[in-house]
Parts: structure tokens; sequence; C-alpha cells
């Protein structure tokens, strides 16, 4: 019975998944490509789509140990994981929105005062405290994404705070 449930969740998360993944390559590679209005909730939808992936492949290696590595949704899911991570890389490689104060004004603005969209930001800036605090903890399926996206980001936030003091503000 659980493994039926198991499967019937799995199917729709596909075609889900598969929805999701396609209305995104279509933003990115139009021929405006993510235009001006989209590089936050892109920034977000990568996120959350990493964070998915990441925890899909915890999950499926927690369950299945070793043996779980041959599983086709293991290998499709550690594919999209790297191809993802690759994506977030090329487009956030020199900026990064989780040096925003959330908590300012003109940031809720910018943001269209959306509170789901603001607890997003603040769980992904929380994760990637973890992930910073964790980075050499990771599983070998997240090296690229520790090189990528951790250790550049670490970069990125050290250039903040470097400005920030320089101007003053810290």
């Amino acid at each position: 019975m659980q493994s039926q449930i198991h499967n019937l969740v799995r199917k729709e998360a596909m075609k889900l998944e598969a929805e999701v993944l396609s209305e995104l390559e279509r933003i990115l590679y139009s021929s405006q490509s993510i235009g001006s209005q989209n590089p936050i909730a892109i920034w977000v939808c990568l996120w959350l789509l990493l964070l998915y992936y990441k925890s899909h492949l915890t999950f499926i290696w927690g369950h299945g140990g070793r043996a779980s590595v041959t599983d086709p949704i293991y290998s499709l899911g550690r594919h999209l994981y790297n191809a993802i991570t690759s994506i977030y890389s090329a487009l956030y490689k020199t900026t990064t929105p989780l040096t925003f104060d959330w908590r300012k004004e003109e940031i809720s603005k910018m943001l269209g005062r959306d509170s789901e969209l603001i607890k997003s930001f603040c769980n992904i800036k929380t994760e990637m405290f973890w992930l910073h605090a964790e980075r050499n903890g990771l599983l070998d399926e997240d090296s690229l994404f520790k090189t990528l996206v951790v250790e550049n980001d670490s970069k990125l936030q050290e250039s903040s705070k470097k400005a920030a003091r320089q101007q003053g503000i810290l």
C-alpha cells in the first residue's frame, strides 16, 4: 500500500516537475533572457528547486544507501540538481540577493510586500547559513553545488561586508 502511494505521488510530482522546469527553461532562454522583472523570482525559484533536489537525493540515499545511486530516479534527480546548480551559478555568479536586509522597507517594497516571497527569502537565507556552517560535511553529490554556489556565495558575502565597512555601514 505504501509503495503504491509512493508511486502515485512520484508520478504526479514528475508531471509537476516537468511543467515547472519547462516554464523555467522558457523564461531563461527567451530572447529577453530573464528580463528586468524576473531576477528575484528566478532566484527564488532556482533556490527552491536546488533545495528540493538536495533533499530528494538525501531522502533516496537515506532509504536505499549505496544501492540507491543506481536507481534511475536518483540519477535523474542528481542530473537535474547539477543542471540547476550550473544555471544558478551562471546567472548569479557576481551577485546574490542574500546580502539584502529583508526587514528594510525598500526591500519589502521590491518584493511587492508578498509575505510568502519574503518568507521564502528568509528560509533560503537560513538554509545558506547552515550550508556555510556544514560545507565540509556535504555529501559527494553536493560537490558541484558546494563549489559553484556555497563557496561563491561566501566570497560574495565577504565582498559585501568589505564594501559596507568601506562605506562606514559596518
